[in-house]
């Protein structure tokens, strides 16, 4: 294990992969019937938990299916797999407008009310379009595997030590700059499908990685919808007056958040391995 590795072991630990419990073909089929449930509920309420509820539920299923070689899969169970991404994307951006309008309203000593007028048409446009998506993957049957008695442990192994370097090799790039606002989204992303193939593990012994790694993606998760809010507000500056200060104001928060990391990651390992330079103030 490198140096690199080292430092990085307590924050991504480095999981046991033998030592999970879980059943893989049954994974698929339990993530495929709780899309289906939480689909039903979309189509009847999409308000931010269902919105929520529809997308982690396409990120398990998303999780489970990826553990699967191609000689178990079908053109179908492709097919549905890929409607599922082009739906998962499209009320990503109904979320990511719905976080900017929570954040903005958290800011309570400035009107934003010209600012949340755009916001409401854009969700009511998104909303549509992905309601339009919604009915028809509602129609599309369940998509079977076949050959699912496959050992799935060695593609288990290989995109949990895949997502885990994916953290670890850009953890260094990340810190180095507040500004480095992809590399920090790359880590998010990475993070939460290691997560979730993590999820269904019932091993006592890896109950603290998965904590952490929760823990991790709430830091990363604050940044990120900072920056998706401050580049709403940066599109502004020029046409309502309130913008400005709303942005200083995500800019101390973002910069607080950054700090949160910075000391989440923080010890004399790592000290050592990398020196950080202070953020820009």
């Amino acid at each position: 294990m490198d140096n690199l590795q080292r430092a990085a072991k307590r924050y991504v630990p480095l999981v046991n992969s033998r030592a999970i419990n879980t059943d893989y073909s049954s994974r698929y089929q339990n993530s495929l019937g709780a899309f289906k449930k939480r689909l039903s509920r979309y189509l009847i309420r999409t308000d931010e938990k269902s919105i929520h509820n529809v997308r982690t539920s396409i990120r398990r299923l998303e999780s489970a299916y990826s553990l699967f070689p191609q000689s178990c899969k079908t053109t179908a169970s492709d097919k549905y797999l890929k409607q599922c991404k082009t739906f998962f994307r499209r009320n990503s951006s109904l979320r990511d407008n719905d976080v900017i309008v929570t954040r903005l309203k958290r800011h309570k000593k400035v009107n934003c009310e010209q600012l949340l007028k755009p916001l409401q048409n854009n969700r009511m446009e998104q909303l549509a379009k992905a309601t339009a998506m919604a009915i028809k993957l509602d129609k599309e049957p369940l998509p079977e595997l076949v050959n699912t008695s496959v050992d799935l442990s060695p593609m288990f192994e290989s995109q949990v030590n895949k997502r885990t370097m994916g953290i670890i090799s850009n953890m260094p790039i990340a810190l180095a700059d507040e500004e480095n606002i992809e590399i920090v989204h790359e880590m998010r992303k990475d993070a939460k499908k290691l997560f979730y193939l993590l999820e269904p593990d019932d091993n006592p012994a890896n109950l603290q990685q998965k904590k952490t790694l929760k823990f991790f993606q709430h830091l990363t998760g604050d940044i990120h919808d900072g920056d998706i809010t401050m580049e709403f507000l940066r599109k502004h500056l020029n046409k309502n007056t309130s913008a400005e200060e709303l942005l200083e104001a995500e800019q101390t928060l973002r910069h607080s958040y950054f700090h949160q990391l910075l000391d989440f990651l923080a010890d004399d390992e790592w000290q050592k391995m990398i020196s950080l330079p202070q953020p820009r103030a």
